[in-house]
């Protein structure tokens, strides 16, 4: 009898390994608690707006691009500068997101023409990450939270590379401060939230 070893692709990274088992993520509560106080102490505490601000103006100070293709470089110009983008706007948001969350899940719409629309999808809303069962980087799915007893839960699917038109709608998620065998990020604000607290009582 021939043994034959199984080949590994994109698909089948770490082939049995029981990827659940190596779960390091916060508890979903736990994480609805800190992302809920990070948003109330920017808002409220004046040392977490400056940190934020702090953070945004060491990390955000525009992007410019050129490409070599005059077609490309026009269609970049509009995507950006677009009434439903307006990204030079949008890079506030995006900082404030990522350093109160540890992620970022941007929200692509394209319509007929080919024209992409983002929208920065906030990280409270996401229920859950689904990923592949053998490789939790494979992020494949994000399920949104029921705001309401009108509005259901939505699934938006990461496409991984597939053509924009073939998915009009479709999600990607951005992070920091991840542990390994972790699909979600930190905010670089949890740390200090307690002792924020701390100096506010004082």
């Amino acid at each position: 009898m021939t043994l034959t070893r199984p080949v590994e692709t994109e698909q089948t990274i770490m082939i049995g390994q029981p990827w659940n088992g190596l779960y390091r993520d916060r508890y979903s509560y736990e994480r609805d608690t800190i992302l809920e106080e990070a948003v109330r102490a920017w808002r409220l505490n004046p040392l977490a707006r400056r940190l934020t601000n702090l953070y945004k103006i060491y990390n955000v100070d525009g992007i410019s691009f050129k490409c070599d293709d005059p077609d490309t470089e026009k269609f970049l110009q509009t995507f950006w500068t677009h009434d439903l983008n307006q990204f030079e706007e949008m890079l506030e948001e995006i900082s404030n997101e990522i350093f109160l969350t540890g992620n970022l899940f941007p929200l692509f719409s394209v319509d007929a023409s080919g024209m992409t629309y983002v929208r920065i999808f906030p990280t409270d809303q996401i229920a859950e990450i689904k990923t592949a069962n053998n490789d939790i980087r494979q992020e494949i799915a994000y399920i949104t939270k029921p705001l309401n007893m009108e509005v259901e839960p939505q699934t938006f699917i990461n496409p991984r590379g597939l053509p924009s038109v073939s998915v009009p709608n479709f999600m990607q998620h951005y992070t920091i401060n991840k542990l390994a065998g972790t699909a979600w990020g930190e905010g670089e604000i949890w740390p200090d939230l307690p002792w924020l607290g701390r100096y506010a009582s004082f």
